[in-house]
């Protein structure tokens, strides 16, 4: 899973959590889950995902683009 941070709409949002507005700070064009935690210094999967992936989403700040994978025949 793949998280592409929407520049566009980040207007000065006041229900933005201090959480979601640092994530946005170092997302870079599409980046995977593990490249935002490591990038935040966070190991806690479950913690980074309902508190900085799950408001970001809801908020329509970032969306979720799946993982590009082969598929074999």
């Amino acid at each position: 899973m793949y998280v592409t941070f929407l520049p566009a709409v980040l207007p000065d949002i006041p229900e933005v959590t201090p959480e979601v507005r640092k994530m946005l700070t170092v997302i870079q064009g599409e980046m995977s889950r593990a490249e935002i935690q490591q990038k935040l210094g966070l190991t806690d999967e479950k913690h980074f995902r309902e508190n900085y992936q799950q408001p970001a989403v809801a908020m329509e700040l970032i969306e979720m683009t799946a993982q590009a994978t082969a598929v074999t025949p």
